[in-house]
C-alpha cells in the first residue's frame, strides 16, 4: 500500500512543481516579446518570480512537515505522500530556479542555430 501512496505523492508533486516553471517561462517569454534580449529578460524575471515561487513552496512545505513527521491517528497512511512531496518539492524548487533559465537559454541557442543553418540552405537553393 505504501508504494502506491508514494506514487500518488509523485503525481501531486509534478503538478505543484510545474506551476513554478510555467510562471518563470511565461514571464521570460513576455519580456522577450517586448524586444528585451534573452539574458536581460532572464535576469529581470528571476527576482520577480522568486517571491511567488518561494511563497508557494514554503507554505506547502510548512503544511506538509506536520503530516510527514507527526501524523495524527488515521493520517499516518498519508505520511509517504507527505515525505515524497517534502523531499521532491525542496529539490525541484532549486532545480526550477536554476535549470529552467539555463535550459531556456540552451534551447533558444539551439533554435537560433538551426534557424541560421536552414536559412543558409534555403538561400543556396533559391
Amino acid at each position: 500500500m505504501r508504494p502506491l501512496v508514494s506514487i500518488l505523492g509523485i503525481i501531486i508533486l509534478s503538478g505543484i512543481d510545474v506551476a513554478g516553471a510555467i510562471l518563470l517561462i511565461d514571464l521570460i517569454l513576455t519580456k522577450r516579446r517586448q524586444k528585451i534580449p534573452r539574458d536581460v529578460a532572464i535576469r529581470e524575471v528571476a527576482p520577480i518570480r522568486l517571491k511567488p515561487i518561494l511563497m508557494t513552496v514554503i507554505i506547502t512545505l510548512v503544511m506538509i512537515i506536520r503530516l510527514a513527521f507527526f501524523p495524527d491517528t488515521g493520517m499516518d497512511a498519508y505520511s509517504p505522500i507527505a515525505t515524497v512531496i517534502l523531499g521532491g518539492l525542496s529539490i525541484s524548487t532549486l532545480l526550477t530556479l536554476i535549470v529552467i533559465p539555463v535550459m531556456h537559454s540552451v534551447v533558444d541557442d539551439g533554435t537560433q542555430l538551426f534557424s541560421r543553418i536552414f536559412k543558409k540552405q534555403y538561400i543556396r537553393k533559391h
